[in-house]
């Protein structure tokens, strides 16, 4: 068996010590823990310091209860008759002039007048036709009848009974055509015409269109009571 061999770094610097290096700055007036420690506070010491630590613990507590009481307390009575009394409402005299808010003013300006916007076709409703042949008052129905909003909508060219029945003839390719033999020609020739149409219109009457046919009629009604009385109108002055 060969035995261990000869270590040149403890030979030359003698065998490692179990020490850690401490640099000189941190042991100058380090503590000495080889000599035994000094007792400096007694037992009476000790035991006046954990009644002082517990006496304020106490104190600490009781006050912490009575802030906890003072937060959770709750009154039930009203301010009337205590700080507030209410005002006898046969002596008080209403306000001769009565106070307005601006707010919406000042945010939005003043406010526009209504006139201009009953002018609208699009908000016409006729009250005696059936509602299935009444077309609803919508804001790209108003904005249609307007000249000046009409560019705002996106609609193609109305060439059926509403504004938005579909209309493929300015996409069809010339050799698809049918209205003129040149397709610049037929459209506006096309385009001139809806001048004189008006796709804003109600189709109207008291009858029901054909899928609502069963459903009774309220519009029908009405144009019975108006026959019913025009004849009794026209019999009574004949």
């Amino acid at each position: 068996m060969q035995g261990k061999g000869d270590n040149t770094f403890d030979r030359v610097y003698g065998p490692k010590e179990g020490q850690e290096w401490e640099a000189a700055s941190k042991i100058i007036g380090k503590v000495d823990n080889s000599t035994p420690s000094i007792m400096r506070e007694g037992p009476l010491t000790n035991a006046m310091k954990s009644a002082h630590y517990e006496g304020a613990e106490t104190d600490v507590q009781y006050e912490d209860r009575i802030v906890e009481e003072v937060h959770h307390e709750r009154y039930f009575e009203t301010t009337t008759g205590a700080t507030h009394q209410k005002p006898d409402y046969t002596v008080a005299e209403k306000a001769t002039h009565g106070s307005k808010n601006y707010a919406q003013e000042i945010r939005c300006g003043p406010a526009p007048d209504v006139m201009p916007a009953l002018e609208n076709e699009g908000l016409d409703v006729p009250f005696h036709a059936h509602y299935s042949r009444v077309e609803q008052v919508t804001n790209t129905r108003m904005f249609l009848v307007d000249p000046e909003f009409r560019g705002n909508v996106k609609a193609s060219a109305a060439t059926g009974v509403g504004p938005f029945h579909r209309n493929a003839q300015f996409t069809k390719g010339c050799d698809k055509f049918i209205l003129a033999i040149h397709k610049d020609e037929g459209l506006n020739t096309m385009y001139e015409n809806l001048k004189q149409s008006q796709p804003m219109r109600h189709l109207g009457g008291e009858r029901a269109a054909d899928h609502f046919a069963e459903i009774p009629s309220l519009a029908a009604l009405k144009g019975v009571i108006h026959r019913k009385v025009h004849e009794a109108g026209a019999s009574k002055n004949g």
